[in-house]
């Protein structure tokens, strides 16, 4: 379309806009023709013109609603340790849908009554939150790998129910001796403050975590 008739156009729909908006001042509805008696209009008033345009490209929400990526989890913490992946997930489902596709495919998980709220998916440290779209997660299309953090449930934690038990660590116990009250300030070891700085980086979901409990531990026990 030439400029000189795309203006031309555009003054057209303007002019018959106009014409439409002053047809008539407001009027009570019964002055007006009712359903049955159109038969009776004479014309149906002036019509906007036609304008050609193309119809909006899907963008990347509508592009997501056709992929699928394959999500890899490694549980972090103890008792509930696994490896699994969960092949062609959408792009469109949330993390609490994952959460509960990955529930149904590991064993451990499902028959020790573990919900969705017993999972945290973590990546670099980050809880994602269970509202969160897959496709809104960044380098999603290459593959992730999540961080599983399992708390014990509520109901398997009551009196009564089976708890894993574990044994307190004879290395670490042996390695500090308690003092006489009269022998002063009770001194560690560095061989046993690097066995508390491991036993941190294995419990906490990330190792700056881990480092900062380290460092706060050590400087209440200097102080």
């Amino acid at each position: 379309m030439s400029e000189v008739a795309q203006v031309s156009q555009e003054k057209q729909f303007v002019s018959t806009f106009l014409q439409l908006i002053n047809l008539s001042a407001d009027a009570p509805s019964n002055t007006f023709l009712s359903t049955d008696d159109y038969n009776k209009l004479e014309s149906l008033g002036p019509s906007l013109p036609k304008i050609k345009a193309s119809l909006p490209k899907g963008g990347e929400d509508d592009q997501a609603s056709n992929k699928a990526v394959t999500l890899n989890f490694k549980s972090i913490k103890p008792p509930y340790k696994f490896s699994t992946q969960l092949s062609d997930v959408p792009l469109t489902h949330s993390i609490y849908k994952v959460k509960t596709d990955l529930i149904d495919s590991v064993s451990n998980l499902k028959d020790t009554n573990v919900s969705t709220t017993d999972l945290k998916l973590m990546i670099k440290g980050k809880v994602i939150q269970d509202s969160t779209i897959l496709s809104s997660v960044p380098s999603v299309t290459d593959g992730l790998t999540f961080m599983v953090m399992v708390s014990t449930p509520i109901s398997n934690s009551q009196p009564g129910a089976s708890t894993p038990v574990t044994e307190p660590s004879k290395d670490l116990d042996d390695s500090v001796s308690v003092p006489n009250p009269d022998e002063g300030k009770l001194e560690i070891s560095p061989s046993t403050w690097n066995k508390l700085h491991q036993v941190l980086l294995n419990d906490l979901p990330s190792k700056v975590l881990a480092d900062k409990a380290f460092h706060k531990l050590q400087n209440n026990w200097a102080s």
